[in-house]
């Protein structure tokens, strides 16, 4: 059997959800460079920190060093999409070269990511979030400092998997209805380094039922259920709208009380 055919073969038959760790897809020298960009590449970030999540995201590629420009470059090449669609059988998978949602992530001390999955759907071009890639930056991690990432079962009443954020590790999982996750022990290192990893989300074009959803976006378990905000879902169609995606800017800008005061006047943007 192939490599391909048995990365294949460990995706399909991963539990709770599809998905593959790999190690070694990159040189951890490069990878070691990657991170050492972030301060850079994290300028103007969104910063999230709620009951829920406690991180900071990349808002703007061209602020990405040259090495971290690179890893993107990578990950969108022919090669690497060819080897993801030979690996989770799906096809075609495109690419998002503005990298909505993805990008540069970071969680330091106190930080958390709730039981969720993902949003189901680009909110510019609405084509369905298939699948995404996740590289871990993170040098000499120790367990005792939490923020591992949990695959957790389809009732969200346990963790089927933890994976530790070590530095070279690439996590592979499909987005689908059951692909709930998160790292629920807040990070706690003492104050001296943060969690940080690149995120890489791959699209596809679905037809069926889903289409009369639109948008979501992430998706929180709570009680045993999942539920998002009303607010944040877009109608179904080719796109988002110029006021949707005014207000998309806004949020990237916005400090989170004066986004969710104007919000509140605004009857939701």
């Amino acid at each position: 059997m192939g490599l391909r055919a048995r990365f294949r073969e460990a995706f399909g038959g991963a539990r709770p959800f599809p998905h593959v760790v790999v190690g070694g897809l990159f040189e951890t020298g490069f990878l070691r460079r990657v991170a050492a960009e972030f301060d850079g590449g994290l300028e103007g970030a969104r910063r999230i920190d709620n009951a829920r999540e406690r991180t900071f995201r990349s808002t703007d590629p061209a602020q990405f060093g040259p090495a971290t420009q690179h890893y993107f470059d990578l990950m969108h090449r022919h090669a690497m999409v060819d080897f993801l669609q030979a690996v989770s059988g799906i096809a075609p998978l495109i690419v998002d070269p503005l990298l909505m949602n993805g990008g540069l992530h970071e969680s330091r001390d106190g930080g958390r990511f709730a039981i969720h999955r993902d949003f189901n759907r680009h909110r510019q071009t609405m084509l369905d979030n298939a699948l995404i890639a996740i590289t871990y930056l993170n040098d000499e991690w120790r367990p005792e400092w939490g923020g591992e990432l949990e695959l957790w079962c389809h009732r969200r009443q346990r963790v089927v998997r933890s994976i530790a954020p070590v530095m070279g590790r690439t996590v592979i999982f499909a987005h689908g209805p059951h692909s709930y996750h998160g790292h629920t022990v807040p990070i706690d290192t003492g104050g001296t380094v943060p969690r940080r990893s690149v995120a890489t989300y791959y699209y596809t074009r679905r037809v069926g039922l889903g289409d009369r959803l639109g948008y979501h976006s992430t998706v929180f378990a709570v009680d045993g259920k999942g539920r998002f905000a009303p607010s944040d879902v877009v109608p179904a169609g080719a796109g988002a709208t110029l006021r949707q995606r005014a207000g998309e800017a806004a949020r990237l800008v916005v400090p989170p009380l004066l986004w969710n005061w104007g919000r509140h006047l605004a009857g939701g943007l």
